[in-house]
């Protein structure tokens, strides 16, 4: 079997009101549609949906459009709990330097950037 695309994501929050706000107008996501009880934002073809409650989750790894400097700034200016700054974690993988940055969404969960940068050579 070969996975095409990751499709859709399933978060719980502790909060949907704050979390909302955050993953719109601080991630710039595109909320698809808010059923009340949860609510589902897409990141490219991907989508987010956003859930009320205490389960455990996983980090979830976005990659941004202006690359990963400007968009850890953006999110720092925020006010969002930052937990590492941008930092090269492999260098010429495949050809390409790999860069994340770790933060938390209002409800504690653990975000990222990933940015591939293309290696110098």
């Amino acid at each position: 079997m070969n996975l095409k695309q990751l499709q859709q994501v399933s978060l719980a929050v502790k909060s949907l009101t704050d979390a909302e706000p955050f993953y719109t107008d601080t991630l710039g996501l595109e909320l698809v549609d808010d059923f009340g009880s949860f609510f589902i934002v897409r990141s490219g073809s991907t989508d987010l949906m956003i859930t009320e409650g205490d389960q455990p989750n996983s980090v979830i790894y976005f990659e941004p459009e202006d690359g990963i400097d400007a968009a850890f700034a953006d999110i720092e200016c925020s006010g969002a709990e930052i937990v590492e700054a941008p930092h090269c974690i492999a260098k010429d993988w495949k050809g390409v330097d790999v860069w994340l940055a770790f933060f938390k969404d209002p409800s504690g969960n653990l975000l990222a950037l990933k940015s591939h940068v293309p290696n110098a050579k």
